[in-house]
C-alpha cells in the first residue's frame, strides 16, 4: 500500500497525477504510522486508529481487489456505512487506481441500479 501511495505521490510532483486523499495518507503514514488518524466509537467508548492499521486494512482490500482481477480504471461498488471500512476500501481502490462508485446503505433498489 505505502509503495503505491509512493508512487502516486512521485506522479503528482511530476504533474500527470492530481493530488487526493491517498496522498495525504501516504504523507501520514510515511511521517508517523503510530499516530492516530480516525477515531470511532465501538461499544459506547471512542478508539484510535492508526495510520499503519488503516494502511493493513486498506492493504487486505487491495490483496482482495487483486484476486477478483480488477484492473485500474475499473469501477467497484461500495456500499458501507460511513466510517475506518470506508476510508480503507476507498484508500484501497485509490491506490489501484480503481473508481469508486459510492452506495449507500439507505438508498432504495432504484438508486442503486441506476447508479450501477
Amino acid at each position: 500500500m505505502l509503495e503505491q501511495c509512493a508512487a502516486g505521490l512521485k506522479r503528482n510532483r511530476e504533474g500527470s497525477l492530481a493530488g487526493n486523499i491517498a496522498h495525504l495518507f501516504a504523507h501520514h503514514l510515511g511521517a508517523s504510522p503510530e499516530r492516530a488518524l480516525y477515531r470511532h466509537h465501538v461499544e459506547n467508548s471512542w478508539c484510535d486508529v492508526t495510520a499503519g492499521e488503516v494502511a493493513a486494512l486498506a492493504a487486505r482490500w487491495q490483496a482482495a481487489f487483486a484476486r477478483e482481477g480488477f484492473q485500474p480504471g475499473d469501477r467497484i461498488a461500495l456500499c458501507v456505512r460511513n466510517g475506518v471500512p470506508w476510508v480503507a476500501i476507498d484508500l484501497a481502490a485509490l491506490g489501484m487506481q480503481l473508481v469508486v462508485v459510492p452506495l449507500y446503505v439507505d438508498d432504495g433498489p432504484d438508486n442503486v441500479a441506476w447508479c450501477a
